[in-house]
C-alpha cells in the first residue's frame, strides 16, 4: 500500500487540483454539470462492477477480495433519479467510453488490476464526503438526496477506508500483480482527469485543458498491453 501511494501521488495531486474538482468543492458547479458528472461515474461504476463480478469467477485474487460492499452504481442511480435523470439518458463522453473500454480490457487481460481501479474510486470517498456538504448547500439538498454517491459511508468513512486498506494488504499478490494494480490506479487517475476536462467544457469551454495528453509529466501508461507493472496510497477526492 505504501508503494501504491508513492507511485500515484503526483497523479492524485493533479486530479485533486483539477478545476472541475475545485468548482465542485466550492459549490460553483452548475446543476447540469453535476448531473453530467453523476451520469459519467454511473457508467464507469456499472462497467467496473460488472467486470469485477466477471473476474471473480475466473481469478482467485479478485474472488477473495470483498469488493461488492464498495459498489456504488445503485447509489448513483438514486442520485440521478433525485435530479429527474436516468442512467443512460445522457450521451456517453469519449473519455468515459475510453475508461470503460480500459476496464473491460483489464478484466480480460489483467483481472487483478481491477482492484487498482477500485482502489482509486474507493479512496476518493475520503474527500468526497466533504464535497457532499458543499453540494448540498449549493443545490439545496437535504439528507443523502443527490449525494449518496459522494458520501456512501457516512460516519463510518474512516473505519471503512481502514478496512479496505487492510483487506488489500492481506492479498497474497505476486510482484507482477502488485505492479498491475499500481498501473491500473495510475490509469484511473488519468482517466478521471480526462473526464474532468470534458465536464469543464460543459461549464467553461477551453478554460482548462490537458491538451498535451500528458499527466504527471508522463504519457498515459497502458498496463493491459505491457507486462511491466508497479505497487498502495490514500486518495482524497475525485
Amino acid at each position: 500500500m505504501d508503494r501504491l501511494k508513492a507511485e500515484t501521488a503526483s497523479l492524485h495531486d493533479e486530479a485533486e487540483d483539477h478545476l472541475f474538482q475545485r468548482r465542485l468543492v466550492r459549490g460553483e458547479l452548475s446543476r447540469k454539470g453535476y448531473v453530467a458528472y453523476l451520469e459519467g461515474m454511473c457508467q464507469v461504476h456499472q462497467t467496473l462492477e460488472a467486470s469485477l463480478r466477471d473476474a471473480a469467477t475466473r481469478d482467485s485474487i479478485v474472488s477473495a477480495f470483498p469488493a461488492e460492499p464498495r459498489f456504488r452504481e445503485d447509489a448513483l442511480r438514486r442520485d440521478l433519479a433525485h435530479f429527474g435523470a436516468v442512467a443512460g439518458d445522457l450521451s456517453r463522453s469519449p473519455a468515459v467510453e475510453s475508461l470503460c473500454d480500459t476496464l473491460r480490457k483489464t478484466c480480460q487481460f489483467d483481472p487483478t488490476g481491477l482492484l487498482g481501479h477500485l482502489y482509486v474510486l474507493e479512496g476518493s470517498t475520503n474527500g468526497s464526503r466533504f464535497i457532499a456538504r458543499a453540494v448540498r448547500r449549493a443545490y439545496g439538498l437535504t439528507g443523502c438526496d443527490g449525494t449518496a454517491y459522494l458520501d456512501p459511508h457516512g460516519e463510518q468513512q474512516q473505519a471503512q477506508w481502514a478496512l479496505f486498506k487492510e483487506q488489500m494488504r492481506r492479498l497474497d499478490l505476486s510482484v507482477d500483480q502488485k505492479a498491475g494494480i499500481v498501473n491500473a490506479a495510475r490509469d484511473m487517475f488519468i482517466a478521471i482527469m480526462r473526464i474532468s476536462d470534458e465536464l469543464m467544457d460543459l461549464e467553461a469551454p477551453c478554460e482548462m485543458r490537458y491538451s498535451s495528453g500528458k499527466y504527471g509529466g508522463q504519457e498515459r501508461s497502458d498496463h493491459v498491453t505491457k507486462a511491466v507493472h508497479r505497487d498502495g496510497f490514500e486518495a482524497a477526492s475525485l
